[in-house]
């Protein structure tokens, strides 16, 4: 003889409590479940996506769809679920049918058209518009390549963490170089660093060179001198 179970929330008697509950006052609680119909996530080449115009790395694809559908599924916090879609060979404007299945309700399936969209993130745009905040001067006469080669190591060492960590471009004078740096914090630290090591003078100068949302934008010129 089967023991008989008793749901805390309407008295009924049953064979099988479904996360502590009925059958049917579980199938209550799966109507408080918002599941959207459709998301649209767009996707750089360096490997950022987009979803509600917020930038963030991923890992892979799938770590992506996984992550972005649990943050647009509104649920009770003890509801579980099972994701399940297959990719695509290619991404570009690829739409993914995503299965969202309740654990305890296998019938119960909603479909999402989750939309991969390529694009271009603002930070690729600027590196390949030559975009650049800082120009790090260095003047040196004996030890120009050697501080030059430290200024550019510690500018790529930086790329991992600031995608403008990079030189745009560079101007060749006497007994100096112009560094164009796309990311103004990452000049800073790296002259900074060059100035204590090799005992150099820093000068740092502003100027405008536009306007966004209102503010005026700056450009900076750091002057390391021997």
């Amino acid at each position: 003889m089967k023991l008989k179970r008793f749901c805390p929330k309407c008295g009924s008697e049953v064979e099988k409590l479904t996360e502590g509950l009925c059958i049917d006052c579980y199938k209550k609680t799966t109507q408080a479940i918002d599941i959207p119909a459709k998301i649209t996530v767009l996707v750089c080449e360096c490997g950022k996506a987009a979803e509600k115009n917020q930038w963030i790395k991923y890992e892979n694809i799938t770590q992506l769809i996984n992550s972005i559908i649990l943050e647009n599924i509104k649920m009770p916090k003890k509801t579980k679920i099972n994701i399940d879609f297959e990719l695509p060979k290619e991404f570009g404007g690829a739409m993914i049918p995503v299965s969202v299945v309740l654990k305890n309700m296998p019938d119960e399936i909603k479909t999402i058209e989750f939309i991969l969209k390529n694009t271009t993130c603002p930070s690729c745009s600027r590196i390949h518009g030559g975009y650049y905040e800082a120009v790090i001067q260095i003047r040196a006469k004996e030890s120009l390549k050697e501080i030059y080669d430290f200024v550019k190591k510690e500018l790529d060492s930086g790329s991992k963490k600031d995608k403008l960590s990079f030189i745009v471009k560079e101007d060749i004078i006497k007994n100096g170089k112009d560094l164009y740096v796309g990311s103004f914090k990452a000049a800073k630290k790296a002259a900074k660093k060059a100035e204590s090591i090799y005992k150099l003078s820093r000068k740092t100068s502003y100027a405008d060179f536009g306007m966004k949302d209102g503010k005026k934008l700056t450009r900076a010129t750091i002057l390391l001198k021997e």
